[in-house]
């Protein structure tokens, strides 16, 4: 019959070698179930990537449709045509008494109107110039 002590020190030995084996335990576990595993999770793993593209993709879209939607502050176009302020007000003013000769109050008109009637102004007074 063994002694005590004895018991204990093969009781020692029998938990060491349970640890070891516990401590093994999940390598195993996971090397066993690791071809099932990712034989059952590879579509999912791919259904994951194909969304993360398509959110990557819609993100692009909108991405594109908020620059092409988001208004702009453009300088104007280079083709307007600009003239003086003192001439603007002078042919301005030659409307607005050509309409009150009409018998109209008009005051206010189209711009086009005014540069116009500005060039039109700046012309009889080139054409005065070069008779005088």
């Amino acid at each position: 019959m063994a002694t005590q002590a004895e018991r204990i020190v093969e009781l020692e030995k029998q938990v060491a070698e349970l640890t070891a084996a516990l401590a093994a335990f999940p390598q195993m576990l996971a090397d066993a179930l690791k071809p099932q595993l990712s034989a059952a999770l590879a579509p999912l793993g791919q259904e994951i990537v194909a969304a993360h593209r398509r959110i990557d993709d819609a993100a692009r879209v909108f991405s594109e449709l908020r620059k092409a939607v988001t208004p702009r502050n453009e300088p104007p176009a280079p083709t307007t045509h600009r003239i003086p302020r003192r001439d603007f007000d002078r042919a301005l003013e030659d409307l607005r008494a050509e309409a009150q000769e009409q018998g109209s109050d008009r005051t206010f008109f189209p711009t086009q109107d005014i540069m116009r009637r500005a060039a039109t102004l700046a012309a009889m007074e080139a054409n005065t110039q070069a008779a005088a």
